[in-house]
């Protein structure tokens, strides 16, 4: 008797452990009802070759996957793995984590590191954010890639822009200053075909920066350099 006692009192106790350690997490739960899921705004476009691979994984092994949403059923992580599941009309195993949005979204891809800048990009732009408008406006207007594009828009060296213009804190400090020396930095392509490297671009906007520097004193020692490099041009 006593050792039954025992025991019973010992489960209790685990039992109690148990439910603390386990205190707020939603329990797997399992469904067909596609509809009731939906993209939150603000996530990366879909990654079709992504699709395609996910697609013939599944269709020879389907291992149990779990989709995170919200209490709106919006996906959170999960949003490829979703859309073949829906596809192959596959059981859809799934959590609910009340009060996660776009921010958790961009954690668990931060830790995962499968975003890229146009990732984030297209993300704030879908969200109406401004700056990244213009960011992505600029980006395509002088055909550069989005670390470039960061020195041009943010005029103050920054060793952490990347990882601000991924938390959604970037912000165009002179817009039309910043279009002003892209014009003068890529005219140069007639005699420097490396005018949109990132080490060129860098160099170019301290000498812009320097105030003993105009513009056409710039100008005029790049093309003088580069005719005494190649020779004269005809």
């Amino acid at each position: 008797m006593f050792l039954y006692i025992f025991l019973l009192s010992l489960q209790k106790q685990i039992n109690k452990t148990l439910m603390n350690l386990f205190k707020g997490i939603s329990p797997v739960q399992r469904t067909f009802q596609y509809n009731r899921f939906k993209n939150i705004g603000g996530n990366r476009t879909k990654n079709l070759s992504h699709i395609n691979r996910l697609r013939e994984s599944m269709k020879q092994h389907y291992l149990l996957t779990i989709i995170l949403v919200n209490e709106k059923f919006e996906i959170i992580d999960g949003q490829h793995r979703f859309e073949v599941i829906k596809e192959l009309n596959l059981p859809l195993y799934y959590v609910v984590q009340e009060g996660y949005s776009l921010n958790e979204v961009h954690i668990l891809n931060q830790n995962a590191k499968n975003w890229s800048n146009e990732d984030y990009l297209e993300g704030y732009c879908d969200l109406g954010e401004d700056n990244y408008i213009k960011f992505k406006e600029f980006k395509e207007r002088y055909k550069l890639t989005s670390s470039c594009t960061m020195l041009f828009l943010h005029a103050r060296d920054n060793s952490k822009i990347a990882k601000t213009f991924r938390e959604g804190k970037f912000k165009v400090e002179n817009y039309n200053l910043s279009c002003a020396r892209a014009d003068a930095i890529l005219s140069l392509g007639e005699y420097y075909e490396g005018v949109r490297r990132k080490t060129f671009i860098a160099a170019m906007l301290r000498c812009f920066k320097n105030k003993e520097f105009s513009d056409g004193i710039i100008r005029c020692s790049i093309v003088c350099f580069f005719i005494v490099i190649n020779g004269p041009f005809c």
